[in-house]
């Protein structure tokens, strides 16, 4: 099993990168460190919406969560043994702290990976943890500055450097990504 800590600005295409490196490779999973934030805050007293308000929210919430029982690294050591049980080949961590990121690299053996789009990189940043995403010196930096079917050749060339076997794809009329 391998494990990627995968941050970059909002927008950047994080989301997108690992679905379509999941759509190559099988047994891949996605986990973020803020998902359990944001299902605490829903049932507490956040609307949902990701604006600049909610997102000070999350971030908010999870440091204070952090520095009390240091949650996010119980919650994740909790489902990396679930996972590596599961099979799973690839394990995409998403995270915006580089403090957290270098933690959960040193803990798990981690490799990061920085997704960059220039075209989201000169928005102004609503928190700390959307503000300090270029403080980290990452394993790996994806350029994504093309379309998808562009990304989706960036992912399979990731996957082969990484030693994944893949599966093979196309391109369908629609421009939709069949594998």
């Amino acid at each position: 099993m391998k494990i990627y800590v995968v941050n970059g600005r909002e927008g950047s295409g994080k989301t997108t990168f690992e679905t379509l490196f999941g759509l190559l490779v099988n047994k891949t999973l996605v986990y973020s460190t803020i998902d359990s934030i944001k299902a605490i805050a829903r049932d507490a007293i956040w609307d949902g919406k990701k604006d600049e308000r909610g997102r000070k929210l999350l971030s908010d919430l999870k440091r204070a969560f952090n520095e009390y029982n240091d949650y996010t690294m119980e919650e994740l050591k909790h489902y990396l043994w679930i996972w590596e049980r599961k099979g799973y080949e690839a394990i995409f961590i998403d995270s915006r702290e580089p403090l957290e990121i270098a933690r959960i690299c040193k803990e798990t053996g981690a490799k990061s990976i920085l997704i960059r789009r220039p075209s989201v990189e000169g928005a102004a940043a609503s928190n700390s943890s959307d503000a300090n995403v270029f403080n980290y010196n990452y394993d790996f930096i994806i350029h994504n500055d093309g379309d998808k079917t562009q990304l989706l050749e960036t992912a399979l060339d990731f996957a082969k450097k990484e030693g994944f076997k893949t599966k093979p794809y196309y391109i369908n009329l629609f421009g939709e990504i069949d594998v």
